[in-house]
């Protein structure tokens, strides 16, 4: 769905009547600002959206629904999880122009909940990892229509963790190797365990000069060939230039 909408749906014994809010892409926006008097920001287009959606939710006597594909300011961003433009950042309030049920939004990866009119109010999180060193639990939602209101049930997925694994290249003279540590994202700097790995998707990332990659290569083959051994479901590798920065001196001579 790609424009905002309202729309009815026949679930069970019900009418839900939902709230749609598609993700406002900066081509679309702009397409509004063009119709609109000159200072109009790409949020007052926004909330202008909220409030047509606001118009075709009232006095509705069923249950109703917000879901909407956009950034809470000062929400919390799960690892490596793209930002949205600031000036698109909705707040609570914002979102509270639209009466409903249930507020559920997508966007943000991280599971994590508020009210709005006392109402649940929540992003979904992602069923999956979606990137390596994406690291926080992973569920889908359900909600139960208990005649007044939504209750809200947290189904946790069974899903591979998604490893990031950091190799560090190094070089004395003839003598090269590589060892591994857990990306940063990992929290912790206990040492690589083989058996931790097991059932999980890992990625091995590393730089290199261009000088050692043939070297590197043997090595990192190395690794992955125990880590796929030691159980890993997959074992990905990122090899990444190395970059060298030349520092110039500049020497004046003084006669």
């Amino acid at each position: 769905m790609e424009t905002p909408r309202a729309v009815d749906l026949e679930v069970a014994d019900h009418v839900l009547r939902v709230a749609c809010l598609p993700d406002l892409r900066a081509t679309w926006i702009k397409k509004r600002l063009a119709t609109m008097p000159k200072g109009t920001t790409a949020l007052d287009v926004a909330l202008g959206v909220l409030d047509d959606l606001a118009a075709r939710m009232e006095d509705f006597a069923g249950p109703t629904l917000f879901a909407g594909h956009l950034t809470i300011g000062g929400a919390r961003m799960d690892n490596d999880q793209p930002a949205r433009a600031p000036e698109l950042a909705f707040k609570l309030s914002d979102i509270a122009r639209i009466p409903a049920h249930a507020y559920a939004m997508g966007h943000i990866h991280l599971r994590q909940s508020w009210t709005i009119n006392g109402r649940p109010a929540f992003y979904t999180g992602s069923p999956y990892a979606t990137n390596y060193g994406e690291l926080s639990p992973k569920s889908w939602t359900m909600l139960h229509w208990t005649g007044t209101g939504f209750d809200v049930e947290i189904v946790p997925t069974v899903a591979p963790r998604l490893v990031l694994l950091v190799g560090t290249w190094q070089r004395e003279g003839d003598d090269a190797s590589m060892h591994l540590a857990y990306h940063e994202a990992h929290e912790t700097d206990r040492a690589v365990v083989l058996s931790d790995l097991a059932d999980a998707e890992v990625q091995v990332r590393y730089e290199v000069p261009a000088a050692d990659k043939t070297a590197a290569t043997r090595a990192v083959d190395e690794h992955r060939a125990a880590v796929l051994a030691a159980g890993a479901l997959a074992c990905d590798v990122d090899q990444r230039d190395a970059v060298v920065v030349f520092f110039l001196g500049f020497f004046t001579l003084l006669s």
